[in-house]
């Protein structure tokens, strides 16, 4: 069976207060570290692609736009935190059944947290895998 799966972009991750403390916390660990940006991506696997009407609907249900997939700029990472393999989070199951409700054909949606953090040089292996630490719960992401 072959699944498709569809992007779109959410808001913000985070309250800009938390956005600012988690960067606080990221700068003990890469002093350099500039910014951070925290956004929701959600992920809507399907049997078949969406129509572009199928899209339109499931913007407005996701309150969400079609991801753009942007490259990082020069010395900007960007990683996506997800729940584990092999698990379905509590928000997908509920998003999965309001979304089959309002007449969508979807196997699954799952929402994800992109971070994009910008740096003056690139990260070392090291930096990098600090920051991954600090950015999620490696029993549950």
């Amino acid at each position: 069976m072959t699944v498709q799966i569809s992007t779109f972009q959410g808001g913000e991750a985070f309250s800009p207060f938390k956005t600012q403390r988690l960067l606080q916390t990221l700068q003990l660990a890469v002093p350099s570290l500039s910014s951070l940006e925290a956004r929701q991506v959600f992920l809507v696997a399907t049997p078949k692609p969406l129509s572009q009407a199928e899209q339109q609907r499931m913007v407005r249900l996701l309150d969400a736009t079609a991801y753009a997939h942007p490259k990082p700029a020069a010395h900007e990472v960007a990683w996506w935190v997800s729940p584990r393999l092999g698990t379905v989070s509590p928000w997908a199951s509920k998003a999965s059944d309001i979304a089959r409700n309002c007449g969508f054909a979807v196997q699954r949606i799952e929402r994800l947290i992109e971070y994009r953090l910008e740096t003056p040089q690139p990260l070392s292996q090291t930096q990098a895998q600090a920051l991954q630490a600090l950015l999620h719960d490696r029993m549950t992401e």
